[in-house]
């Protein structure tokens, strides 16, 4: 096979992969990352920032420069790249809510991150981008009340959502 044709069939693949992410992004819905009351107030709980690998690390994201492999916390990083690469994480958390009187438990599943990075010249420049989300609010409270009048009063607090960060760099050796 001739280099000419192998550039032409991974431009394809990766138009391909790119327009099946805007198309899965087009499509999704908004999601629950937490059942947590105190996200109610003010931008919610806070998410993790690191990507599965900097976890298995503790975090480290700042001294890793590997071919394969994204490091969005060192843009230089994206200098090393030679692959076309994307990483993608799952978060599931499990939660236990208890007072004196009651006990919830609640399981949510959210995307933890999405990260693409092509090289424009393998393993001297490449241009990365992903989007992960900050903070995460989710919440449905029911507060039952008994007004000067006796009667039973419920009232409903729901909300849902929280702020994203989208990130892009570049880096060139």
């Amino acid at each position: 096979m001739k280099l000419s044709s192998i550039i032409t069939i991974n431009k394809r693949a990766l138009a391909f992969l790119v327009s099946l992410l805007f198309l899965a992004l087009n499509n999704s819905n908004a999601q629950n990352a937490t059942s947590s009351p105190y996200s109610r107030y003010g931008i919610g709980d806070i998410s993790g920032s690191s990507f599965a690998r900097n976890l298995g690390m503790g975090g480290l994201e700042i001294g890793m420069a590997v071919p394969y492999m994204i490091n969005p916390g060192n843009p230089a990083a994206y200098s090393k790249l030679y692959y076309t690469t994307f990483d993608i994480g799952v978060k599931f958390t499990q939660t236990q809510l208890r007072t004196s009187y009651i006990e919830q438990n609640t399981n949510t599943a959210s995307l933890a991150y999405f990260d693409f990075a092509f090289p424009v010249r393998p393993d001297d420049w490449s241009v990365g981008f992903g989007l992960k989300p900050y903070s995460n609010v989710g919440y449905n409270i029911i507060d039952k009340s008994v007004t000067p009048f006796g009667d039973t009063e419920l009232r409903t607090y729901n909300g849902s959502g929280g702020l994203n960060s989208f990130h892009i760099g570049t880096g060139k050796n």
